[in-house]
């Protein structure tokens, strides 16, 4: 499947504030940015299902997430997604607090860029079905609960696993 730096728009959303209690600074030696990772991440809501191509942007994967480089407006950032991530989500960490920087209010709309490419049929249909409905992945844990009983449908619609790269720790 063919992957390109892809410059595509996307919607700021809040989260559910699981990523301002972790500590990233397990990235600071994998990455080129200039300073300490800021904590709390920026999440993304993007128009249709994107798989990030981490054999060629992956920077480290750490305890099931995958790490990845990309920008914001133009900005060098991290992107990331958590393990069974869905494939219209993602969350970015950098050097600097992206919310402030970008003044970010919700549904403020940024230009991403990284390198991905469409998912196969397979997923897109099972994407379509778990989330076409345009429910957001932050809307709540209820419903995050509820599709995650049909774990097999679910991972179908996920960020692939599969990746090669030597600069995974």
């Amino acid at each position: 499947m063919a992957t390109f730096v892809m410059k595509i728009k996307a919607n700021y959303v809040t989260g559910r504030g699981k990523s301002s209690k972790r500590d990233f600074r397990f990235l600071d030696e994998h990455t080129n940015l200039r300073n300490p990772i800021v904590r709390g991440s920026a999440n993304f809501i993007l128009n249709e299902p994107l798989e990030v191509d981490l054999n060629s942007s992956l920077i480290v994967e750490h305890r099931g997430d995958v790490f990845f480089e990309m920008q914001v407006n133009g900005m060098a950032c991290i992107g990331f997604r958590f393990k069974d991530c869905p494939l219209h989500v993602l969350e970015v960490i950098s050097d600097f607090n992206l919310q402030e920087k970008f003044n970010l209010n919700m549904g403020s709309e940024c230009d991403l860029e990284l390198k991905c490419h469409s998912p196969n049929f397979v997923k897109r249909y099972f994407w379509k079905f778990m989330w076409g409905s345009g429910q957001s992945y932050y809307d709540g844990d209820k419903y995050i609960k509820q599709i995650s009983r049909v774990r097999f449908i679910y991972r179908l619609a996920c960020q692939s696993r599969t990746f090669q790269s030597s600069r995974i720790s």
